[in-house]
């Protein structure tokens, strides 16, 4: 593993809204980047090694959220 090598990530939300839809995401890596989706579904974000704070956010068609927040640790 060359230092500095970033390694890839793939992320699948597991969103699900009882009274209408998930209409939007906002990821933040926990590295500075944050990514707004607005389609559901699969997200690949490069890391560096070390250990991240991952967060999720769904907006659902009623203008609620909810938010999801895991640490995970990156290694080759």
């Amino acid at each position: 593993n060359v230092t500095g090598e970033e390694i890839l990530v793939t992320f699948t939300p597991n969103t699900s809204d009882t009274d209408g839809q998930v209409t939007a995401l906002t990821w933040s890596f926990g590295d500075g980047q944050k990514v707004a989706q607005q389609q559901v579904g699969e997200i690949t974000h490069g890391f560096k090694p070390g250990y991240y704070t991952v967060s999720l956010t769904a907006y659902d068609n009623d203008g609620l959220k909810a938010k999801k927040i895991r640490t995970i640790k990156v290694e080759k």
